[in-house]
């Protein structure tokens, strides 16, 4: 990882392993169907991907982390390392109500979507869905980044996503909202017609 560690430095990480039955593992895609609609959480910033680009769009404009962002009173430390959202809390009661989960790390919405899905399936997402947050736009904007860069890179505001059909989605909408979390309808499941078609449809 370029520019994250010094010589003698080292990083520790930890994982986590579960046990679920077998009935209730995700994405089903036996059940997943065109018309399917796909949902996304709110994330609370950059979360954890997307830091080596980020440092090279400051080095390249000569901006440091202790500069105030230019939206609002805070360091650029301080948006960059805000923490990143857990979902668990809010996801696991709604699973049953859910065909498919994608969590939008490494590769975003364009890697991550496809995995979840049927050969048969890809995802048209509208990109005007949601509101993107100032940091990715200045991202975008500054460090001259095409749009579906950013999505390949940074979850643009969106951490994770939920494949659900539309007649649950009252139900799994009244429950974020019960939970406080915010959550927009970004596109739909359609069949995919050509094999040599992308699995993500991006407009």
């Amino acid at each position: 990882m370029p520019g994250m560690y010094d010589n003698d430095h080292y990083d520790l990480a930890g994982f986590v392993v579960g046990i679920i039955d077998k009935s209730k593992i995700l994405p089903n895609y036996s059940i997943m169907k065109a018309g399917d609609y796909i949902v996304g959480l709110e994330s609370s910033g950059i979360h954890s991907n997307g830091f080596s680009l980020v440092r090279c769009v400051f080095r390249d404009l000569g901006i440091s982390y202790n500069d105030l962002s230019p939206w609002n009173s805070q360091f650029w430390g301080e948006v960059l390392l805000k923490p990143t959202k857990i979902y668990v809390d809010s996801l696991l009661p709604i699973t049953p109500q859910v065909k498919g989960i994608a969590h939008i790390t490494g590769g975003s919405l364009v890697d991550n979507i496809p995995r979840i899905l049927p050969k048969n399936l890809f995802a048209n997402i509208d990109t005007s869905s949601w509101e993107w947050p100032d940091i990715f736009l200045w991202l975008m904007e500054e460090g001259k980044i095409g749009k579906k860069e950013m999505l390949k890179i940074f979850n643009c505001g969106i951490g994770m996503v939920l494949i659900v059909d539309p007649e649950n989605m009252q139900n799994v909408k009244d429950h974020f909202q019960k939970h406080g979390e915010k959550i927009e309808i970004i596109g739909r499941l359609n069949e995919v017609c050509d094999p040599s078609f992308d699995r993500i449809v991006l407009s």
